[in-house]
C-alpha cells in the first residue's frame, strides 16, 4: 500500500524477509547474496541509479582475483546487471 503525504513523499508498507539500504557495491552484493539464499529482498537508494560512489570511479580498480584491472564503474555495471536479473530483488 502507498500513502502520498502533503510533503510530497510516499510512504510505502514493505514486508521483506531482508532490506538493504544502500544501493553502492557492498548493498549490490549483500542484497544478491540473501537474494540466493532464497530472501525476497528490498534494496533501498537515494539515488535514480544504483552503484554508489564507485559509478565515478574510472581511476583505480578494485584489487579483487575476480575483478582484477576493471574499474568501479565496470563493477557497477556488472553488479546492477546482476541485482535486474534477481526476480527476488525490488529495488526502491
Amino acid at each position: 500500500a502507498t500513502a502520498t503525504h502533503d510533503t510530497g513523499y510516499e510512504h510505502l508498507y514493505l514486508h521483506p524477509d531482508v532490506t538493504v539500504v544502500g544501493g553502492g557495491v557492498s548493498g549490490m552484493s549483500a542484497a544478491l547474496e540473501a537474494a540466493s539464499a532464497g530472501a525476497e529482498v528490498a534494496l533501498i537508494d537515494e539515488q535514480p541509479e544504483l552503484g554508489g560512489q564507485a559509478r565515478w570511479d574510472y581511476a583505480c580498480s578494485f584489487a579483487s582475483q575476480n575483478y582484477e584491472n576493471r574499474t568501479g564503474a565496470d563493477i557497477t555495471a556488472l553488479f546492477r546487471q546482476a541485482v535486474a536479473a534477481e526476480e527476488n530483488i525490488t529495488v526502491y
